[in-house]
């Protein structure tokens, strides 16, 4: 029943509040239930929100909390093909909104585009000017390093050859 991290698997825990684990594994989670407040808290939790969720007429979108939501791959397959439809149908009605208010969806869209393109041209302009500034001054410092470093190579190989000759 222990997480990666050493702690109790919270995971688990919405698995068994939502009746997804297998026989075997549901024992030994109930049998950790029995000794562990925290998890014991987190079940009931987890389970009496489920509980109001199909009271509601809401298809089961399982747990909200934050330990679980982070455990994507946990949740089944059925929930996420549920959000999948949930978000295609806002996108359906948000279509229908602009169309019934006068607005041509595609019209609307290709306005966010262009809005989105004059964004970014204008942050690679102010980019692309930024540059071009920096660039004199980076050519300068580049000349004076590499001023710096032939006179530095030059004490060096006359000191080599003083050596050398004395």
């Amino acid at each position: 029943m222990r997480g990666s991290r050493g702690g109790c698997d919270p995971r688990l825990v919405f698995e068994l509040a939502e009746g997804a684990l297998e026989p075997g594994s549901r024992r030994q989670v109930l049998s950790h239930l029995e000794s562990c407040p925290g998890c014991r808290a987190r079940y009931e939790r987890e389970r009496r929100l489920s509980e109001r969720l199909r009271q509601a007429s809401v298809p089961p979108a399982g747990s909200v909390c934050r330990e679980v939501a982070m455990e994507l791959p946990t949740r089944p397959a059925e929930v996420r093909f549920a959000w999948v439809f949930l978000c295609l149908a806002v996108l359906l009605a948000d279509g229908a909104a602009l169309v019934l208010t006068g607005v041509n969806p595609l019209v609307f869209a290709s306005g966010l585009l262009g809005l989105f393109w004059a964004v970014a041209s204008g942050l690679a302009t102010a980019g692309r000017v930024l540059v071009e500034a920096a660039g004199a001054a980076l050519l300068v410092a580049l000349a004076a390093g590499a001023l710096a470093d032939l006179l530095v190579a030059a004490i060096v190989i006359s000191a080599r050859r003083r050596s050398r000759q004395a």
